[in-house]
């Protein structure tokens, strides 16, 4: 017979009393810290030496409340909130918004719930059919199994099954094998990049179905909502990829020149203010036929000569990288009228390296930073993805104590990343660039120490840097060259 005293009632099952303990514990700890933290009686310091411990339990978190989520969809929840809408037991009981409950209940589904399959074509029998969802059902258990032994979090999570969302295909199997790789992907990138991935491996299995080239030009559209008491409006729409790169092309650009209103007596202005500012800039900027004072006002696109040969993007699948970070179908160059004059960049077969550069006008900053744009594309700190049109170009070899503004001493850097970088080289626990030798690949590491006198050299890996120009010739084989590497150093 059970202890009563160690046992407890739980949703009709037994529940031992000791896990009460814990949770009055757990909570315990982090209020007191929450508490220490807000007052000032600990600095984050005190709090990053357990940095481990502590991302353990918020995985552990977000993997509980997925199976909260789950359990809610399968149990009755009547008897619990008096509706058996699992969504309004998740929001009333524990504080969760509708999406949040709708995002997690789907995740369930999605990593739980019996297998989605296409139909079976006309001549696949009961048999193959059968099998064929049983090896998906494997293959998502693998993804399942391995998340839980590294510890998802839930925003890796949520990434991951919004990317699934995009397939235009129902077939199992292809969609729990880009799970299990996104799954094994997570643990060695940031969120950012691991929704850039999803994504990639969404597309590369799209473009194996018919495509409708024109789905998104037929789907654009615009409103401007009624005005408001203070006289402003709502606006939205949807837009088609060849307008997308012109538009943020040019906020990009606007971003960088654009001021707030005289009326504006603080310059504190957030991410979304700062991108109206930019459109206002181009409203209100007169149409003029000279060449933009802004190095990079146009739309630039980053290819390969046997990316227009090579599948399985070829032809109407073709996608290409521009400036702004907009991928562009042929058909989309065609809508820009993008030709094939302008600047070509001559690269090296075997690094990918710029050895020259051609150009109809002798715009050195322009020159420089279309090169850029065809060695690197992105930001090239580790993980990141952020356009040439949101990046600065930085001094390898800072031009304060001489370096020269040549391509080989020129990265791209995002502002974010660009303000932490160490400068002096001195810094033991800041990053610096530096140009790999052999590579000629810019990487970012830290001063050497004697502690550590070979601090390790860290490559952007990160999923756009590897479609860049230069990337995609290292994989490539081209005469007189060593055979092509699969990835980066």
């Amino acid at each position: 017979m059970l202890d009563e005293q160690k046992y407890v009632l739980f949703g009709g099952k037994s529940m031992y009393s000791g896990d009460q303990h814990a949770l009055d514990s757990a909570a315990q700890w982090l209020e007191h810290h929450s508490a220490s933290l807000e007052s000032g009686d600990i600095d984050l310091a005190a709090i990053h030496q357990h940095r481990d411990r502590l991302k353990s339990v918020l995985t552990a978190l977000a993997r509980f409340e997925l199976q909260l989520a789950r359990a809610a969809d399968t149990c009755s929840t009547t008897e619990l909130c008096g509706s058996n809408k699992s969504t309004l037991y998740l929001t009333e009981s524990y504080g969760w918004s509708k999406a949040k409950a709708k995002d997690l209940r789907a995740q369930g589904r999605g990593w739980y719930d019996s297998v989605i399959d296409e139909p079976a074509s006309t001549d696949e029998n009961r048999i193959a059919v059968t099998r064929r969802r049983e090896e998906a059902e494997r293959i998502r258990a693998r993804a399942r199994d391995l998340a839980n032994r590294q510890g998802l979090t839930a925003e890796q999570r949520l990434t991951i099954e919004r990317g699934l969302k995009c397939l235009r295909s129902k077939a199992a199997i292809p969609r729990e094998a880009i799970r299990l790789r996104a799954v094994e992907r997570a643990a060695h990138c940031s969120v950012e990049d691991l929704k850039a991935f999803v994504m990639s491996l969404v597309n590369e299995r799209n473009d194996e179905l018919p495509r409708d080239t024109l789905r998104a030009h037929r789907n654009r559209g615009f409103f401007i909502g009624p005005q408001d008491s203070d006289g402003g409006a709502r606006i939205g729409g949807y837009i088609p990829p060849y307008a997308l790169a012109m538009l943020k092309t040019q906020l990009d650009v606007a971003q960088s020149t654009a001021r707030p209103l005289r009326t504006d007596t603080t310059c504190h202005r957030t991410k979304r203010q700062r991108l109206a500012d930019a459109l206002f800039a181009i409203l209100g900027r007169p149409a003029s036929p000279q060449e933009p004072k802004h190095p990079l006002a146009h739309v630039l696109v980053s290819l390969s000569a046997k990316d227009l040969e090579l599948p399985p993007r070829a032809g109407a699948n073709a996608l290409f990288h521009t400036t702004c970070g907009i991928q562009l179908s042929a058909l989309d160059l065609s809508f820009l009228g993008i030709d094939t004059t302008g600047h070509v960049a001559l690269h090296d077969a075997t690094s990918g390296q710029i050895k020259a550069l051609r150009t109809e006008k002798r715009f050195a900053d322009v020159a420089q930073r279309i090169a850029l744009f065809a060695t690197e594309l992105v930001c090239s700190h580790p993980g990141c993805n952020q356009p040439v049109t949101a990046c600065h170009v930085h001094h390898i070899d800072p031009f304060s104590r001489g370096g020269p503004t040549d391509l080989d001493n020129l990265t791209l850097m995002c502002p974010q990343h660009h303000s932490d970088t160490d400068d002096s080289g001195i810094h033991p626990h800041k990053y610096h660039a530096e140009r790999d030798p052999d590579s000629g690949i810019v990487y970012h590491t830290k001063a050497a120490t004697p502690e550590e006198p070979y601090p390790e050299k860290r490559f952007n890996r990160s999923t756009f840097s590897q479609q860049s120009a230069a990337a995609k010739i290292r994989r490539q084989h081209w005469p007189d060259s060593a055979p092509p590497t699969r990835d980066d150093p």
